[in-house]
């Protein structure tokens, strides 16, 4: 990007609108260029918003729908199949996916960072798993930090309030040398607990603290090399309803969630001429979770390659593969257990994707596909085809085609929950009690996707632009539960439907000093059980 456009805060409508995003296509292009439904989150969108977590800021993208559960905890999904733990939507922080395959979701009580260091949100609504892999079936969001050649200098950030009772981040970055760059950051909240219901206290309240840091090199003619690395220690309040043995049955518990996580990512990349670039990332990821049900710790070591070149004038293909080896160990409760209690499993993928400019300049297609092998499933392909046409300047159509997976997590294959106790005979005295299970299914399935998507971007001038996308996805193998035996539900794949939509967002400067953004998202889901 260049160094006019580094400074978001004097970027037009039209700079907005070409602004340079990575994560739709795995490559540097333009915003107007991509033949996806991109929305982008700008460093003055964020300095703007007041927002003081990543969830919160989310709330300004079009199709995204952000829940606030209670004082700690959010939902967040594109395109309809809210939950805590929305199990569709691939979130990833500068590349490191922080998707749990223990439960399969997001965690947003443990995503965290300093907010003035994010260069951009870049939001992705749709299939994204030909690019990114499983799990990305309604879209990716990627948070984007700031290289540390841009945060040189000292920042202190602060406030206190009834709800946030005290929060602040310190950062200074500097340089080591002309060719390397460094940051180092720390932050701490404390955020009060949530009205309660009734007399009994809330135990929502949210606690933590995080420090990280970040380098720069570029020691070599066209070689540039990031090394950072974050650790997250916090307490999240928590109301949990337990089964109980005595009368009435059920337990109301106020207890506390600590939570540790731990990352290290390095990667590299060469640029070896203007047609060509080879890059290599690996990250290292620890997350410690210690819950009242189940307490469990999982590592992840992530490693990837991947080759862009141009072949001829009018072809550019990508390439890669990449390795990842989830281990956890698990202790359980007489509530709640996850069997077996130490397991390894392991994820091997490759991509390619392959751009045509089928007109010059005009009219683009792309043809991709991520191919994966997983311990649950066995091999998943997700492909996908892109068209992109740009009729006149400043006008561009795209339409695309795509599938995409959910892969089964280790809670959904391993569990074994205690859901009720009640009675055996409740006319009689000290009758036995009854337990009540739901258990996992070690034949789960992946969930699948076929979208076809369309959209229109337009800038009739140089204070107003328009971007539309419509949707129509196919849901096949959803989620479901089904008696097992008279005491036991069981997860199952009996879910099936579709769901379409459209998406509106507009940005209008009608003064130079005066900037207007509207959006609106229309969703409609019809889901049924398969016989």
């Amino acid at each position: 990007m260049s160094g006019r456009l580094a400074n978001l805060t004097e970027l037009s409508i039209e700079d907005l609108m070409n602004i340079s995003i990575t994560s739709a296509s795995r490559k540097t292009q333009p915003l107007s260029e991509t033949a996806a439904a991109v929305f982008v989150i700008t460093r003055e969108d964020i300095r703007r918003s007041g927002a003081t977590s990543i969830p919160d800021l989310l709330r300004m993208v079009p199709g995204v729908e952000v829940a606030k559960l209670d004082a700690n905890k959010w939902a967040v999904t594109a395109r309809g199949f809210n939950s805590q733990l929305s199990n569709k939507l691939l979130v990833l922080m500068d590349g490191r996916s922080v998707y749990s395959p223990m439960y399969s979701g997001v965690f947003w009580d443990q995503q965290d960072t300093l907010l003035e260091d994010i260069d951009r949100i870049e939001v992705i609504r749709g299939p994204g798993g030909a690019v990114w892999g499983a799990n990305a079936v309604n879209g990716v969001i990627s948070i984007i930090t700031r290289p540390s050649q841009e945060t040189h200098g000292g920042l202190m950030t602060g406030g206190i309030g009834t709800e946030e009772k005290g929060f602040g981040g310190i950062r200074y970055g500097g340089e080591i040398r002309p060719d390397a760059h460094y940051r180092v950051y720390a932050k701490y909240f404390d955020r009060d607990g949530g009205e309660p219901f009734s007399d009994d206290d809330r135990y929502d309240d949210w606690h933590g603290v995080q420090a990280g840091f970040r380098t720069d090199w570029d020691i070599l003619k066209n070689h540039s090399f990031t090394l950072q690395g974050d650790i997250h220690n916090g307490r999240s309040g928590q109301d949990v309803i337990v089964p109980s043995l005595m009368p009435p049955y059920l337990t109301h518990a106020g207890t506390d969630e600590n939570i540790f996580t731990a990352n290290l990512l390095c990667s590299w990349n060469y640029q070896m001429s203007d047609r060509s670039e080879t890059g290599f990332q690996i990250y290292y990821d620890r997350v410690k979770r210690d819950i009242l049900l189940v307490n469990s710790a999982q590592d992840i070591i992530d490693a990837e390659f991947r080759h862009r070149f141009s072949l001829g004038n009018f072809q550019e293909i990508q390439w890669g593969m990449g390795y990842r080896l989830i281990h956890d160990n698990i202790r359980n409760s007489v509530y709640a257990t996850i069997c077996p209690d130490s397991q390894s499993n392991n994820l091997f993928s490759t991509f390619v994707q392959d751009e045509i400019s089928v007109l010059n300049d005009t009219l683009f297609l792309t043809l991709g596909a991520k191919f994966e092998h997983n311990d649950y499933t066995g091999s998943e392909g997700q492909p996908n085809i892109r068209l992109l046409w740009k009729p006149a300047e400043k006008h561009s159509l795209w339409a695309a085609v795509s599938r995409a997976v959910r892969t089964p997590s280790r809670g959904e294959t391993g569990l074994r929950l205690i859901q009720a106790i009640f009675p055996s005979d409740p006319s009689v005295p000290n009758a036995p009690s009854v337990k009540f299970f739901l258990v996992g299914n070690r034949e789960f399935d992946s969930e699948t996707v076929t979208a076809y998507e369309a959209g229109y971007r337009v800038q009739p001038s140089g204070r107003f632009s328009l971007d539309m996308a419509g949707f129509y996805n196919r849901y096949k193998d959803l989620l479901s539960v089904e008696m097992a035996d008279p005491l036991t539900l069981t997860f199952v794949n009996k879910i099936e439907g579709e769901t379409y939509g459209l998406e509106l967002s507009a940005d209008w400067t009608p003064l130079p000093w005066w900037r207007l953004k509207f959006a609106y998202t229309f969703l409609h889901m019809q889901l049924r059980m398969r016989r």
